[in-house]
């Protein structure tokens, strides 16, 4: 039986495809065997999730002070689970820009927690710019954010609160 160029083609994709699918599965003794021998790395090995998958989330929360009592603290909600965010997701871009900004205040402050000049990093600049435009009551005059690490809804782990700022002045209507 002679194969067809195409024929040929369709055998090695499909080869190809096996050693892919089997390739994600590490401890398999022959995968090893086999991307010691795949100098071009032509079988892919995607870690989505690894080597350290991410474990927490970061929530933003803010409160402000109205005739001089506190409001309870609300939490910015930007996240939306629907079917259609599984296929086109535009806020994905706004969320990771917002979790980068916790993640460089959180270092920034963990290695001078007295350091004043976390009020004018790029990233505090930027996550209170994003925390102003929240709706707001007349009457208040200032607000408070604090980022809070949370660790989902499969775990015995506590929510704890790493970082609180100052009170800044709202803009006036």
């Amino acid at each position: 039986m002679i194969l067809t160029f195409n024929s040929f083609f369709i055998v090695i994709l499909g080869i190809w495809m096996f050693l892919s699918i089997v390739a994600q599965f590490r401890s398999i003794k022959l995968i090893n065997w086999i991307n010691n021998k795949d100098p071009f790395s032509l079988i892919p090995s995607w870690t989505f999730f690894a080597p350290n998958p991410g474990v927490v989330d970061y929530q933003i929360l803010y409160r402000d002070i109205s005739d001089g009592h506190y409001t309870k603290w609300k939490i910015i909600f930007y996240r939306n689970n629907s079917i259609f965010h599984s296929i086109l997701n535009p806020d994905k871009r706004r969320r990771k820009a917002i979790r980068d900004c916790c993640i460089s205040i959180l270092q920034i402050e963990s290695n001078d927690p007295e350091n004043k000049a976390i009020l004018l990093s790029s990233s505090y600049i930027v996550l209170l710019n994003y925390i102003m435009t929240m709706p707001k009551d007349s009457l208040c005059k200032y607000r408070q954010f604090s980022i809070m690490r949370t660790f989902g809804y499969m775990t015995s782990k506590k929510s704890e609160v790493l970082f609180t700022s100052c009170f800044h002045k709202l803009p006036s209507d």
